[in-house]
């Protein structure tokens, strides 16, 4: 009892050095160099140059920046990525932190999708035979699907979620995001209705999540969302009502 109580200290103590060690290397570097963003003041620098500063490794250096009481971040500055560094309370969520968090999903939700489009292609691989048409041609349509399917976020892309999170509801961009990614044939299902109520817009298919096409139709993602949530619930609850208000006219 008495060795785990040790251990608990030190590790304690452990965490109180790093936190004295990191704090102390920040406001060194942000009385020499100091740079702002989302009205506060950071210490920015490359990774390895951080951890030179503390003698630390980068495994070490991300565990102990992904804890309070600091807040890290990414930026590019003067064309090189860096990562910026404060003590404090993470600020407000701004239109391009939401974004940043869409980005990842998006990625997140495009690498499930290319798993499953090789497990399906290795799959027919091994019953295919030269007499099965049909086969034959799903295999060619998945390998063209790889080859138009994105693996990284593209700059176009980063702006219509900077602007998604801008026009949808606040609070609830993230979700509304989520609700597409998991629901994609839904979400065409709302803009095809969106386009006969209208009579604006063009009827076209996608076999995979596109921001260029929500972008067009943005509306169409919160109605998802909604009536999603309107499904789940068991009452209608003030907070349901508040986000029906968003579908009407």
């Amino acid at each position: 009892m008495q060795q785990v109580a040790q251990m608990w200290i030190e590790k304690v103590n452990n965490k109180q050095a790093n936190i004295a060690a990191l704090s102390s290397v920040l406001l060194e570097m942000i009385a020499d160099d100091p740079y702002e963003r989302d009205g506060f003041v950071w210490a920015a620098a490359t990774q390895p140059e951080f951890c030179a500063s503390l003698g630390w490794s980068i495994s070490k250096f991300y565990r102990v920046t992904g804890l309070p009481p600091f807040v890290r971040d990414v930026r590019k500055i003067d064309g090189i990525r860096k990562t910026i560094l404060r003590v404090g309370e993470p600020g407000l969520a701004t239109h391009e932190k939401i974004a940043k968090e869409m980005s990842s999903r998006l990625r997140s939700y495009r690498l499930r999708s290319r798993k499953a489009l090789i497990a399906e292609r290795n799959a027919l691989a091994g019953i295919a035979n030269d007499t099965d048409a049909n086969v034959d041609a799903r295999i060619e349509k998945i390998e063209h699907l790889l080859q138009v399917l994105p693996r990284m976020t593209t700059g176009d892309e980063f702006g219509h979620m900077c602007g998604f999170a801008k026009i949808w509801p606040q609070g609830y961009q993230i979700a509304i995001f989520k609700a597409v990614l998991a629901d994609w044939p839904a979400f065409m299902a709302a803009m095809k209705m969106q386009i006969w109520t209208t009579g604006k817009g063009e009827e076209k298919f996608f076999e995979f999540v596109s921001t260029g096409v929500m972008r067009a139709f943005p509306q169409a993602a919160v109605e998802l969302y909604v009536m999603q949530r309107q499904e789940q619930a068991t009452e209608l609850t003030p907070e349901l009502r508040r986000l029906s208000r968003y579908t009407e006219g």
